[in-house]
């Protein structure tokens, strides 16, 4: 199952856009999250968005409200209610329209929950381009790494990508250490290795969170 997940404040369009940008499908489950009590102008952006949805062959809204002010409730409203859905294989959230407390809700429950999830990013202007942070990147925000790990990850960082035997010379461990300490680089998404030399180089997750 995928999940699509957008606050909602008065306006509807950006829900439409996420659901086009990722082709959704009636497959899909579609959940709107909104303050409460739910509010005049929300209610005509969900009936407007459940009629576009129904017209475009998107799956349906469904709408959960919580209480925006009162967080320490409005969190096990949403847990519930995504718990209920099944783990999701796949998540999305819209973070760049409707009350701003909403997208933090979101995210920490999908954290809770141990769901695998991407941000997208919708500017409500027009003006920017849209922006996806993908479920790689959260989770390299969030390793920690070890010293030898950040070490050679910095020494690749600092100029040109060594190879393993250069790494090796500079660090003073051995080949092998080096192919080690690189795989487990490699799995947390930081580095990877070219050609049959060996070349080390960072990725760009890589560049974004350590070139200080």
């Amino acid at each position: 199952m995928r999940l699509l997940i957008t606050p909602l404040g008065f306006h509807e369009d950006a829900g439409l856009r996420l659901l086009t940008r990722y082709r959704a499908s009636p497959s899909d489950r579609f959940i709107v999250v909104t303050c409460r009590p739910v509010v005049a102008g929300v209610s005509r952006a969900f009936e407007s968005l459940r009629a576009s949805c129904l017209r475009q062959g998107f799956p349906m809204p469904e709408l959960v409200d919580v209480p925006c002010g009162r967080f320490y409730e409005a969190f096990p409203t949403l847990l519930r209610k995504l718990r209920s859905l099944g783990e999701a294989g796949e998540a999305v959230v819209e973070i760049g329209v409707g009350p701003r407390i909403v997208s933090h809700l979101i995210t920490l429950v999908l954290e809770r929950l141990g769901w695998r999830y991407s941000l997208h990013y919708e500017p409500e202007t027009g003006f920017d381009e849209p922006v996806e942070i993908p479920w790689g990147f959260i989770e390299a925000v969030k390793e920690k790494l070890s010293k030898s790990e950040e070490e050679l990850l910095r020494l690749v960082l600092s100029g040109r990508a060594p190879t393993v035997v250069e790494a090796s010379r500079a660090t003073g461990w051995s080949e092998k250490t080096v192919r080690n300490i690189a795989s487990r680089l490699k799995a947390k998404g930081l580095l990877v290795k070219k050609s049959r030399r060996e070349v080390l180089e960072a990725t760009e997750y890589a560049r974004a969170l350590y070139s200080e």
